[in-house]
This record gives C-alpha cells, sequence and structure tokens, in this order.
C-alpha cells in the first residue's frame, strides 16, 4: 500500500513538470474581440510568440493583439506597477530597475519594465535618462525589435530634444535609422528623418533642418505634412510668412491627425498675428484668434505629448485677446477681453513655467492688471 502511494505520487509530481505550459496562462485578446490562451514567451513588433504543449510554440502576429493579461505576475512586478499607477516615479523606477537586473523574470514583463522604467523617469524630469533607458532597451536589454520600436523611435529623439541634446537627438536617428532598415520596418527610417529634421531645427540648423524636412515633403502622408510643418516653421523664423502660411495650409490639405493640424493652426496664428500687429485692425486679431484657439479647446496635446502647438497657441491667444482689449472702446467689452488675455497667460505659466514664452508672458500679464 504504501509503495503504490509513493509510485503514485511520483507519477503526479513527473506529470505536474511536463506541463510547463500551464503553470502560467495568460490571457491574448485579439482586436477581433476572441481569447486565446497560453504562456507568453516573446512580444517584438512582429509577433506575439505562445508557448505550446510541452515544448514548441506558435506566433501570432502582433498587428492582430489588442492586448495581454499576464498570469502569475510576480509580486515584484505588481509593487513596481503599483507605485507606477500611483505616480510614485522615483520608488517605481528604483523597483523597476531591480525588476530588470533580476535574471528570473519573464522576458515579456522585462520588457514592460524597461518602458515603464523610462516612462517613470520622463514623468520625473530627468528626460535624457529615459531616453537613454528606452536605449539600453532596444540594444543591451535584448529587444532590438520590442513591441515598443515605433514609439521608442519617437520618444528618443522628442526626450533629447526636450533635454537640449540636439546633437545626440540627430546622432541617434542616424544610427538607428540604419538599424531599423536591416529590420525591414515600413515607416520607420522617414520619422527618424523627421526627428533629425526636427533636431536640427532645435540646434538653429536650418539649412539642414530644411534639406531632411524638404526629402519627406512630397507625399500625402503624415510624415510629409509633419515635414511640411518643419519647412513652415523654419519659413517662419525667417520671417516668410507667405510661405509659411502655404506650407500650414498645405499639411492641413493630406492628413486630419490631431497633433499635426494643432501645430498648423498655431503656426498660421503666428503669421496672422504678425499681420494684425501691423494693421492694428480688431478683425485681423480675431482673425488669428480663432486660429489661436484651436490647438487650445479642439487640438490639445495628450498627457506626456508635444506642448509645443499647445504653448505657442496659449501665448498667442493672450496677445490677440490683449490687443482686442486695447483697441476696444466699449468699456465692458474691454475688460472681457483682458481678463481673457489674463486667463491665457495664467494658464500658460501655471502649467508650462519653463515655456520659451514664459518671461513674455510674465511682462504681458502685468500690463493687463495681473
Amino acid at each position: 500500500m504504501k509503495s503504490n502511494m509513493i509510485r503514485n505520487f511520483a507519477f503526479l509530481m513527473v506529470a505536474a513538470l511536463a506541463l510547463p505550459a500551464f503553470a502560467q496562462n495568460d490571457t491574448i485578446t485579439m482586436k477581433d474581440g476572441s481569447t486565446k490562451n497560453g504562456k507568453v514567451l516573446d512580444w517584438s513588433f512582429k509577433s506575439v510568440e505562445v508557448a505550446v504543449g510541452g515544448s514548441g510554440s506558435t506566433r501570432i502576429k502582433a498587428e492582430d493583439v489588442a492586448s495581454v493579461a499576464f498570469d502569475a505576475v510576480p509580486k515584484a512586478m505588481k509593487e513596481a506597477d503599483a507605485a507606477f499607477s500611483g505616480g510614485r516615479d522615483s520608488e517605481a523606477v528604483e523597483k523597476y530597475r531591480a525588476i530588470i537586473e533580476d535574471k528570473k523574470t519573464r522576458k515579456p514583463l522585462l520588457q514592460d519594465a524597461w518602458w515603464k522604467c523610462a516612462q517613470a523617469q520622463f514623468r520625473s524630469g530627468k528626460l535624457e535618462d529615459a531616453a537613454e533607458t528606452l536605449k539600453s532597451m532596444l540594444n543591451a536589454g535584448g529587444f532590438a525589435e520590442s513591441r515598443y520600436l515605433a514609439e521608442a523611435d519617437d520618444l528618443i529623439p522628442q526626450w533629447l530634444i526636450w533635454a537640449g541634446k540636439a546633437d545626440a537627438a540627430a546622432a541617434f536617428t542616424s544610427e538607428e535609422e540604419a538599424r531599423v532598415g536591416k529590420l525591414g520596418v515600413a515607416g520607420l527610417g522617414e520619422r527618424l528623418k523627421l526627428w533629425r529634421a526636427r533636431a536640427w531645427f532645435a540646434k538653429g540648423d536650418m539649412g539642414k533642418a530644411s534639406s531632411e524636412a524638404g526629402t519627406l515633403a512630397g507625399g500625402n502622408g503624415v510624415v510629409a505634412a509633419d515635414a511640411k510643418v518643419v519647412l513652415g516653421t523654419i519659413a517662419l523664423a525667417g520671417n516668410k510668412h507667405e510661405e509659411a502660411e502655404r506650407l500650414f495650409r498645405e499639411a492641413m490639405a493630406v492628413t486630419q491627425t490631431p497633433a499635426v493640424r494643432g501645430s498648423c493652426f498655431a503656426g498660421l496664428g503666428e503669421v496672422l498675428l504678425a499681420r494684425a500687429l501691423k494693421s492694428k485692425k480688431p478683425d485681423d486679431f480675431k482673425e488669428a484668434l480663432l486660429c489661436y484657439l484651436r490647438p487650445v479647446v479642439q487640438y490639445s496635446p495628450d498627457a506626456g505629448g508635444d506642448n509645443d502647438a499647445f504653448e505657442r497657441a496659449l501665448y498667442g491667444a493672450g496677445v490677440c485677446f490683449q490687443s482686442i482689449g486695447e483697441l476696444e472702446k466699449d468699456a465692458e467689452k474691454q475688460k472681457v477681453s483682458m481678463a481673457r488675455a489674463r486667463e491665457n497667460y495664467r494658464k500658460l505659466l501655471d502649467n508650462f513655467p519653463n515655456s520659451t514664452r514664459a518671461a513674455e508672458a510674465r511682462e504681458r500679464l502685468t500690463r493687463v492688471g495681473g
């Protein structure tokens, strides 16, 4: 009897060890609403690899996957995610770093730890550190074909530019363009060229910025529209207002992308405001104001997105309201316009105290009564 019990127990233990795929049963939700179950082994921009049976695996196209709910998430990852969700970014970075260094971390969870660590660093204002974390994820981290590849290739140069490291951003885009070219990822090369144009613009090298953007502006897609925005902004910086207006309107004609349209309306607002400041006509200021209000109301940026157009529009709207008020002869209407000007200047200063337009906004706010 005792020997039979031992044999049965041994059999059950061997059977349990022979079925590792059932130890973790992740749920994969497809974009068509259906679900699949199995242990996710890897998740790249191309596919999700899922364990099948005792030793085999199958791959599902990444473009068909909506989300993955991981089973048996380790306590350390849950604690890191709780810190991240709770806005305790320094704690989250520390915990995600520990997960990254733990050699036993499952590969798909390791990739998420890299990604969220960078996001927490960004939210802490450590832009250069955040960019370096994403670069490490793609290189030393072992995720050359990361499922976050497209997002990372946008965020790394963007964060470096915001950190005042335009040279580093331009260098990254050149190196990364060569790397992703070997992977055969459609569209990423053009996006990287666009970021290189923006990096040169941030550095003040308008010739290189114009050259890079000019190679992309001939099409009808989002990248072409974005390139026209860069060229329009260069023209605006050179006081070529008619050329800038043409480029912004051409960009809007080929895309409905909110971020691009917001940039176009901010640029058009600046073109029209320059005309209004010369003509001193209330209707000209109102025309400029209508353009500035579009990025403020209709095309405001997502959290963590590029705020440049939003900041420019807030400041420009304030100038328009102030100018309309100064030209207004009716005391009550003048009072309303000045109040709106103060509202826009305060919103800019409260939300973006380090804006390039902050000093001018403070000075103008004083002039309209604080």
